[in-house]
């Protein structure tokens, strides 16, 4: 019915079509997911901050913690958490 090398390249376009397919499905759960964790962290009653672990920089804030520190997002994002925003436990923010 088909040679062997059509049969071989359709063979090929078919997976890269089940690859394409699958990745766009990939990203879509993906996308929905960050969406729902996004309004979770907005919509949360307490104040929550996200800080890299690496060097302590505050990376974003949900509205509860605007609401009950009265410093917006602007002014924290980017601040070294221990030393702007007051730590809660002090020998956690000693230099290293």
């Amino acid at each position: 019915m088909w040679a062997d090398d059509t049969s071989s390249l359709l063979k090929i376009v078919g997976q890269v079509f089940a690859n394409a397919l699958e990745n766009k499905t990939t990203r879509q759960a993906l996308q929905e997911s960050e969406e729902r964790l996004r309004t979770v962290f907005e919509t949360f009653p307490d104040p929550v901050t996200i800080i890299q672990i690496e060097d302590g920089r505050c990376v974003d804030v949900n509205s509860a913690f605007t609401r009950v520190t009265g410093w917006n997002s602007e002014e924290v994002i980017g601040t070294t958490a221990g030393i702007s925003l007051g730590c809660i436990h002090p020998p956690d923010c000693s230099p290293q």
